[in-house]
């Protein structure tokens, strides 16, 4: 594999690392759920629950997987009572079900979890004007409509209770007081015409009024087995854009102390969790990562495959004797063919031997040593002469001959 190929496959998975980190954004930021950061979002209480915390927690599983004895909120569930012109708008809003999938809010099912022991509290959207009734767990809700607009038979409401019209209302916001058993003490509310229940069809149904926004039903409850069913008229109070406002916030909590710390429902928004980890995986931003990830792994490997295996062959021959030394330097000598040069490097030899021999220091001059060698007059003239003017030496013949006259000298000199 050439320099460039491997230049460019790592070029290549750089870029899709970037690609799949920048490229890839999350929509549900921009969405009417509790993953939303814009005004009708509710992420705000999702995050203030989990700073206070609280174990709070999304659900993306339908009412079947819910687990029992839990209490989950429904924040303006989808298709709850609306048209199939409503559900198709709140499919395109929200990307949630299709118009010919009613909710399974309205149901047996719903109902069912509910006298296991669990508690659905569900927050309806507005209405701007008279509200037809829903359905809840097969239970028939009161009517609803604005707080302060009075009853008119035939009138269309402007707005369905399912279309999510999730949009700031129009109109100056009013102060509303909050009394009753769920609150325990007075709340305010600062929302543009609340809606509220009926307050004569809210009297003539088995619900119990726990909350009333200035005199009007506002929050309703049925026991339903073990369980409970919580309704409230509207689910503005939990809204980025109105949580901080009044005791928008205070209120909420009054719901979380009363039923318990909830879970957040997101399938009815058509946010479901992946069946398996690889279709979460194509799904998500990391997906360019990993792509680039795996050709990375599968080039190297190839790389690695492609050329053979270094194989080397290494002999220790242990360390070597002196003997060997020796032969191997002689061996050296021989192959040069200066023969002189080696007879002046036995020279310097015997005179590094006849210093040591003396104990004279290894800086001693040649002349010092020849005039302790002088002073012993046994010593052969043949060996005294070569030690100290060398000898003309031409062929190996002559160079071997000077050498063992030299070593003979020096074993002289020593004795």
């Amino acid at each position: 594999m050439s320099r460039s190929a491997r230049v460019s496959g790592l070029a290549a998975f750089f870029v899709l690392l970037l690609v799949g980190l920048w490229s890839q954004t999350d929509t549900r930021k921009l969405s009417a759920t509790s993953f939303g950061k814009v005004p009708v979002g509710e992420g705000a209480i999702y995050d203030l629950l989990r700073e206070l915390g609280l174990p709070v927690a999304r659900s993306f599983a339908p009412l079947e997987r819910l687990p029992a004895e839990a209490t989950v909120w429904w924040i303006e569930p989808s298709g709850v009572g609306s048209s199939p012109d409503e559900l198709e708008a709140a499919f395109q809003k929200l990307g949630g079900r299709r118009p010919d999938e009613p909710s399974a809010l309205a149901g047996e099912r719903l109902a069912g979890w509910i006298e296991s022991g669990g508690s659905a509290v569900v927050l309806l959207p507005r209405s701007t004007g008279d509200a037809p009734a829903l359905t809840l767990a097969g239970v028939e809700l009161p009517a609803r409509r604005p707080l302060g607009a009075p009853a008119a038979k035939g009138d269309a409401p402007e707005a369905g209770p399912g279309a999510h019209p999730r949009r700031p209302a129009s109109g100056k916001e009013q102060r509303s007081l909050v009394e009753g058993g769920l609150v325990p003490v007075p709340r305010t509310l600062l929302l543009p015409r609340p809606t509220v229940f009926v307050a004569d069809a809210a009297h003539a149904g088995d619900f119990a009024v726990i909350a009333r926004l200035e005199g009007q039903p506002f929050v309703l409850e049925r026991r339903i087995g073990k369980g409970r069913l919580v309704v409230a008229a509207d689910a503005r109070f939990v809204w980025n854009d109105w949580l901080d406002r009044a005791d928008s916030a205070l209120l909420a909590f009054d719901l979380v102390r009363r039923y318990g710390t909830p879970w957040i429902d997101e399938h009815e928004h058509g946010i479901t969790t992946p069946r398996s980890a690889v279709s979460y995986l194509v799904r998500s931003p990391a997906l360019a990562f990993f792509v680039g990830l795996a050709l990375l792994v599968l080039t190297i490997a190839w790389r690695g495959a492609a050329d053979p295996p270094r194989r080397v062959a290494e002999r220790d021959p242990g360390a070597p004797t002196l003997e060997s030394y020796v032969d191997s330097l002689a061996g050296l000598y021989a192959a040069t063919g200066d023969h002189p040069r080696v007879l002046e490097r036995s020279r310097e030899v015997a005179a590094r031997r006849l210093r040591r021999g003396f104990g004279m220091p290894p800086d001693t001059p040649m002349e010092r040593l020849l005039e302790r060698l002088a002073r012993r007059r046994r010593l052969a003239r043949e060996g005294l002469s070569v030690f100290a003017e060398g000898a003309n030496v031409r062929t190996a013949t002559e160079l071997e001959r000077a050498i063992v006259v030299l070593d003979r000298f020096v074993e002289e000199a020593l004795s």
